[in-house]
């Protein structure tokens, strides 16, 4: 019997993420969740996101912590990235480093609901 993966994977991520792609893009991080320990994703060539992309990647990030599987986001964002988080209500003032955007994503840790103030 085989304990569970050490491997780290690797999803790293190019270009205009969006509706178009969302279907790709949620096999990719699909498969990766399913045969890593560990899950890296990387942002440095991303151009621009919209609503598709930050659901998947609140999605793959739900489904790491229920598998008990890191999940982790490097990477520097463009400002068309940060400014879409920031004007979609995802945070506040999104950072330049992807792994600093981790800590300011509302809910990000706890799931995708928003919660009620």
């Amino acid at each position: 019997m085989s304990g569970p993966s050490t491997e780290v994977g690797t999803v790293s991520l190019t270009g205009d993420l969006t509706i178009d792609r969302a279907a790709t893009l949620r096999e990719e991080l699909s498969a990766a969740l399913k045969n890593a320990g560990a899950v890296i994703v990387d942002m440095n060539r991303v151009k621009s996101i919209d609503l598709s992309f930050i659901q998947l990647l609140y999605g793959a990030s739900a489904e790491a912590s229920r598998s008990r599987i890191s999940f982790s986001l490097i990477g520097t964002l463009t400002p068309e990235v940060r400014s879409m988080l920031e004007i979609g209500g995802f945070c506040r003032h999104a950072p330049a480093d992807a792994a600093e955007l981790e800590s300011v994503l509302f809910d990000y840790r706890t799931g995708p609901a928003r919660k009620a103030k």
